[in-house]
């Protein structure tokens, strides 16, 4: 099992050429499970896309659909502050899956997140996100293997790494494969897929992890 977080920008040199990033503008109250509460704020956001990120941990679409309802009845937490579950800050109640294609005719997708933040115990959070101080999210994941871009080695842990993965992460490589001369970005695929939880963040560089729609109900 492998831990892994996306608190960093999407890669320029995720494999394609992605002409844009493609979201929809998801309120909160598109969600089918938005029951409101008094003294709540809840938050509609995009929690992870299917691309390769600056880690150059990629999500592919397929495992996405696989595993994207995980994310019901996580913590929502302050930067990863998540070693005591008694320090959530509010939970995921709901999750939509959706799938589009680019200009370019290139398939994306996207997992959209319903929050509730316990707006009354936490008042400064609230209040930072309402305002727009804290604008993004960075999800956590324990993945059940990661396979190589380059050569397709399975790794369940560190050790098990193949050298393209262990030394040669992010770089892009130019190799002969049988006749051809190709060219292969270095990153590692994630599969088995168990999200844990979402943090609210306040420094986020993911163009596609950001707030959309929030709402106070006093």
């Amino acid at each position: 099992m492998i831990k892994k977080f996306t608190s960093y920008h999407l890669s320029d040199h995720s494999p394609g050429v992605y002409d844009q990033i493609l979201f929809e503008p998801i309120k909160v109250t598109d969600f089918p499970n938005f029951k409101p509460e008094s003294g709540y704020l809840y938050v509609s956001t995009r929690g992870v896309s299917s691309r390769v990120n600056a880690n150059y941990d990629g999500w592919p679409i397929d495992e996405l659909k696989k595993s994207y309802k995980t994310f019901l009845g996580r913590p929502v937490h302050l930067e990863h502050n998540n070693l005591n579950y008694k320090k959530a800050k509010g939970i995921i109640t709901d999750v939509l899956y959706r799938e589009y294609k680019t200009a370019a005719g290139l398939k994306d997708a996207g997992v959209y997140l319903l929050l509730e933040i316990d707006a009354k115990t936490f008042p400064r959070l609230a209040h930072a996100i309402e305002t727009g101080k804290i604008n993004g999210v960075s999800m956590g994941a324990e993945v059940d293997h990661t396979s190589c871009s380059v050569c397709g080695n399975k790794a369940s842990e560190p050790k098990e790494y193949c050298w393209h993965v262990a030394a040669q992460k992010g770089q892009t490589l130019t190799y002969k494969k049988g006749n051809k001369v190709v060219e292969s970005l270095v990153y590692e695929n994630c599969h088995g897929i168990n999200f844990f939880e979402l943090s609210a963040v306040f420094d986020p560089a993911d163009e596609s992890s950001f707030v959309l729609d929030k709402r106070y109900i006093p």
